[in-house]
């Protein structure tokens, strides 16, 4: 366990990246490189941290029960889970119910209710239902504007990321107001982001590296988004100094997964926009 010295603030209830290793060590051990360069990812990194309650990895391709039970089972978290769905190359989903609760808990959207991890999967889909049954009555009552998504809203919540920037994105989306869109901002808390000016086509979607998000440049200033890309570097720093993660990230044949699937989303995205038309992803993608 780290000390509060090398901890940043805000990061209560959240695992440091050498328990996430020590987690997923065991799943480490019984997956193939496709299926460890996925729990290497940064998305997995962070929601098994409990950042985040749900994560998309895109253009993972078929993925079949007995991988999908492999990691599973070999898992030392019962609250983290992890899955596939059809759509846009096939997504690995990676879910944690004490990330859930923790988004549940420090968000303070109006009409947020609060997940308590130990009732189990079957209680959040349940808690995912009437959450959004309660942002829409907010939307009724005039706490968002008219035509915000109650689904979004959720998903926004479900994904972890800070209140500012689920409400930053929102607003654009609904309103297509065209001075919104230039102040949005891609986070990067990587810090290897080489994209330059804004992929319109990608402004209602969260990024789907499933660490970064859009808001207004001027609210990156803001407390929640500051806490979050915090904690999140802190997680994803230490991490990536496990022997584990060292070990893995110079394999070849992972490094290979890596690229294969960096290929992949890069034809989609291309092709997208060729087509001029978004995937069946859910607006907050990731």
């Amino acid at each position: 366990m780290h000390s509060p010295a090398t901890s940043p603030e805000h990061v209560s209830g959240l695992r440091s990246g050498a328990e996430v290793a020590d987690i997923l060590a065991p799943a480490f051990a019984a997956a193939r490189p496709a299926e460890a360069a996925l729990l290497l990812a940064p998305a997995t990194v962070l929601t098994a941290a409990g950042l985040k309650g749900l994560s998309y990895i895109p253009d993972v391709g078929d993925m079949d029960e007995d991988a999908l039970g492999r990691l599973n089972m070999r898992r030392r978290d019962p609250l983290l889970r992890f899955g596939w769905e059809a759509g846009n190359g096939g997504m690995f989903v990676i879910q944690n119910l004490a990330g859930a609760e923790r988004s549940s808990r420090r968000s303070k959207l109006p009409g947020i209710l609060r997940f308590e991890s130990r009732l189990g999967y079957e209680a959040y889909l349940a808690y995912r239902e009437q959450q959004r049954a309660s942002f829409a009555r907010e939307i009724a009552n005039g706490s968002y504007p008219y035509n915000t998504s109650a689904a979004e809203l959720d998903y926004g919540v479900a994904y972890g990321y800070p209140d500012r920037a689920i409400i930053d994105l929102e607003r654009v989306v609904t309103t297509q107001n065209r001075d919104l869109i230039f102040a949005m901002q891609l986070t990067d808390i990587e810090g290897n982001r080489n994209e330059t000016g804004l992929d319109f086509r990608r402004i209602s979607t969260y990024d789907e590296s499933g660490v970064d998000f859009w808001l207004r440049a001027d609210h990156m200033a803001d407390p929640g988004v500051s806490a979050y890309i915090e904690a999140a570097r802190w997680v994803l720093r230490e991490f990536t100094e496990t022997p584990i993660a060292k070990r893995l990230k110079g394999d070849l044949a992972v490094q290979i997964a890596v690229e294969e699937r960096a290929t992949a989303q890069a034809v989609r995205r291309q092709l997208e926009h060729v087509l001029g038309s978004f995937t069946d992803l859910d607006l907050f993608s990731q």
